[in-house]
């Protein structure tokens, strides 16, 4: 998802077992570039990626970050941020760059990227979601049409069935998040959020609340609960 953080800081977050008490405080990320998306795959591990082809590294839980030096990533156009990012493991980890210069994956730790061949007509990517590196999820939309959700299974790559998608394709999926195997959920900027029941092979659309345009992000808590933003 795109959550940019404005300006040189970010915040943590920590709890304090013998009070129960959380505080934050600000710690310095180094860059005044816009920073849009965040994730940790162990406590120490963690990466940022931002705008201007930005990406920065900490391997010691976040108190400092340094830009990696990476190669592999093909930016078209002028639009060279990395919007969204997952690592499954300290060193494998999938990226979208663009919003229309792809998704790709490492092998170790963002030294090296190479391009997912998705299936369809992605033009434009942004959300993703990987249970392991061989099945997950890549949306976008397409060049002239609107919401698309590319499908890992055991390693291949298919295009999943919309449901309800519109023909704008500004209104890309940002988002995506499964509670198990079969059942999850993807946010578009539409301001529709899709749903699936059979493991992402077919996604259905859900009207969200009136104000919620576009919708950003998508967290599921249980198979009844889930939050939107």
């Amino acid at each position: 998802m795109k959550n940019p953080i404005q300006g040189l800081t970010i915040a943590f977050v920590f709890l304090t077992v013998s009070t129960l008490a959380q505080s934050w405080y600000p710690i310095t990320s180094g860059t005044t570039r816009n920073l849009n998306t965040i994730h940790f795959p162990s406590s120490s591990v963690g990466y940022i990626g931002g705008d201007d082809s930005l990406l920065l590294k900490t391997t010691n839980g976040g108190l400092t970050w340094n830009p990696v030096n990476y190669s592999g990533i093909t930016f078209v156009g002028q639009e060279d941020d990395i919007l969204n990012l997952q690592f499954l493991t300290d060193s494998i980890g999938y990226l979208t760059a663009g919003p229309y210069s792809g998704s790709y994956k490492t092998v170790d730790g963002g030294l090296n990227w190479t391009l997912n061949t998705l299936a369809g007509n992605n033009c434009y990517n942004q959300g993703l979601f990987f249970f392991d590196p061989d099945n997950g999820f890549v949306g976008g939309s397409g060049c002239f049409q609107g919401e698309l959700i590319s499908r890992l299974s055991g390693g291949v790559w298919s295009q999943a069935t919309m449901n309800s998608s519109t023909w704008d394709a500004q209104n890309l999926i940002v988002d995506i998040d499964f509670f198990d195997a079969q059942l999850g959920l993807a946010a578009s900027k539409s301001g529709l959020i899709f749903r699936t029941t059979d493991g992402g092979l077919n996604w259905d659309s859900i009207p969200s609340h009136p104000n919620m345009n576009p919708v950003t992000s998508v967290l599921m808590i249980n198979d009844t609960l889930a939050y939107a933003g």
